[in-house]
């Protein structure tokens, strides 16, 4: 079972800063880390979870309403610790290991097809590296499962894609209060299992992959 770090996080909370993936990507222990990217107002890929940052002033920026530019001038503060914006090329191009890179594409600005080939040429120089691709948007996920370059998965959860067909996908990234008999007859993920008592109840299944998680350094006797 491999143990994927959720946004970064293994023991302690990093949110998606570069440093913090790929602090976890060196952890024998992990396998690969899962991280969020938003897409800006001049339609480049960021790393985030949300759309809305908290500048450390206080006011909150909406990225998609905002450059590149514009973003890269000021620091924000997420879960109470500065967070700076970061590209996706600039975590890929620090990445040498080949572990697990499973990228979350959030909220879709426009055009699926635009928003899918706009995000895949961001990541086409890093074509070595093992990236995952997976979203909540099912016509996405579908999209970028058609161009075939990556695996790509779909999210399930809070009442989101419960019902869905999931045969088209390399695998299922599921939220543990959302698993049904469908999903554990086809290879996924489950998110976000903090407690290892989360856990008891699958382990054993054939189709678990692997858990995504923000504390690592608690699952390392079930690798």
């Amino acid at each position: 079972m491999k143990i994927i770090a959720h946004r970064g996080n293994v023991s302690t909370d990093t949110e998606n800063r570069t440093e913090g993936l790929l602090e976890a990507l060196n952890l024998p222990y992990i396998d690969g880390v899962e991280l969020d990217v938003q897409q800006t107002k001049d339609k480049k890929f960021v790393l985030s979870h949300n759309e809305f940052l908290k500048e450390k002033e206080g006011f909150f920026d909406h990225i998609p309403s905002h450059t590149l530019k514009d973003l890269k001038k000021k620091e924000y503060i997420v879960n109470g610790k500065p967070f700076f914006i970061h590209t996706i090329e600039e975590f890929l191009k620090k990445v040498t290991s080949d572990k697990i890179i499973m990228i979350e594409c959030k909220k879709i600005l426009g055009d699926t097809k635009k928003y899918g080939n706009a995000f895949l040429k961001a990541i086409k120089k890093y074509k070595k590296l093992n990236i995952f691709l997976c979203s909540f948007s099912y016509d996405l996920a579908l999209y970028l499962k058609k161009k075939g370059k990556y695996p790509v998965g779909i999210l399930v959860g809070y009442k989101i894609n419960t019902l869905k067909e999931y045969t088209t996908f390399d695998f299922v990234a599921v939220q543990y209060k959302s698993l049904h008999e469908k999903i554990k007859k086809r290879e996924y993920y489950l998110w976000t299992i903090d407690n290892p008592k989360q856990l008891e109840s699958v382990k054993y299944n054939i189709h678990l992959l692997g858990i995504i998680t923000n504390k690592g350094n608690l699952f390392k006797k079930y690798r």
